[in-house]
């Protein structure tokens, strides 16, 4: 189950990493409350590994765990998806269809070697402004983007 605002882009994502060879697959799209805790319960409460019930990305649909026939299918700690073709190729890739990692630096206290598997949809728009940000030498992830144009925002409001 995914948020029907990605599902156009999340498909054309899939496709093309098909036509280029590129074994992928949804392993976790939306996730509720309890789905949230049961993941929580697997990994012993382990905050650093999966976050609190009411605080996950996928409780809105935008969030993405890949997986890829590569490692099994496996979206877990020491799952080796970071050595995969896949990761190579999201890494080179989603941003085009409005895919980005957001947890590279760490946020919401998530470990980023813990979820390379995981993307937030934020648009093409935002995914491109982002990349072409973190390629210019940039050291942000997606929250601090989404930061700096709250505030633009909230600026040109008050004009």
């Amino acid at each position: 189950r995914v948020n029907s605002l990605m599902k156009r882009d999340l498909t054309d994502l899939i496709n093309q990493a098909w036509n280029d060879h590129i074994s992928i697959y949804i392993r976790a799209g939306y996730r509720s409350f309890w789905e949230q805790q049961y993941a929580l319960n697997k990994v012993m409460g382990d905050t650093s590994k999966v976050v609190l019930p009411g605080q996950s990305q996928h409780q809105f649909g935008l969030a993405i765990d890949f997986s890829t026939s590569e490692n099994q299918q496996e979206i877990c700690l020491y799952s080796w998806f970071e050595n995969t073709k896949a990761n190579r190729w999201l890494l080179e890739n989603s941003w085009k269809y409005g895919y980005v990692q957001p947890y590279i630096n760490g946020h919401d206290g998530v470990n980023p070697s813990a979820e390379p598997h995981h993307y937030l949809y934020v648009g093409q728009d935002i995914a491109k402004m982002y990349k072409e940000l973190r390629d210019s030498g940039w050291k942000g992830d997606i929250f601090d983007l989404q930061k700096i144009i709250t505030e633009i925002t909230d600026r040109n409001l008050e004009k």
